[in-house]
């Protein structure tokens, strides 16, 4: 393997900037999904002295799976950087712009990446929105 260049250093950093981002994402989602279960405990009738119990294994358990999920998509997107070193070859005689920069597979990977931590959200709100409707009633 070829040594790291600037360009290399500047790929490393986006990348881990995307992956920021995606975490941030991710954690936000848990909290609002965090926030939604304790909303929707009460809306179906669970006992308020369980409430804490719930909050705070369901919390664990959503905490794991992020760190998961965090582990994962830092693999993902270090290797988009170490594919792109690989083929620096090629790309300098064909390829565009995107190619040689390497966004060609670290923007698709960010996209893909992005959404588990959006749908988290989405599923989040519509909890929300459900519980408050049956406390509502």
């Amino acid at each position: 393997m070829s040594k790291i260049s600037v360009r290399d250093i500047l790929r490393y950093l986006l990348a881990y900037l995307l992956w920021v981002i995606t975490m941030a994402v991710g954690m936000l989602g848990i909290l609002q999904l965090r926030n939604a279960l304790n909303v929707l405990w009460p809306a179906l009738g669970g006992s308020r002295w369980t409430l804490r119990a719930v909050d705070r294994f369901g919390f664990v358990i959503l905490s794991l799976g992020w760190l998961i999920f965090a582990i994962l998509t830092e693999y993902h997107y270090r290797t988009s950087v170490n594919a792109t070193r690989k083929r620096r070859a090629t790309a300098a005689t064909t390829g565009g712009r995107l190619q040689r920069m390497g966004l060609d597979l670290l923007l698709p990977r960010f996209a893909r990446d992005m959404i588990l931590p959006i749908a988290v959200l989405v599923l989040a709100y519509v909890t929300q929105q459900v519980a408050f409707a049956l406390l509502a009633r």
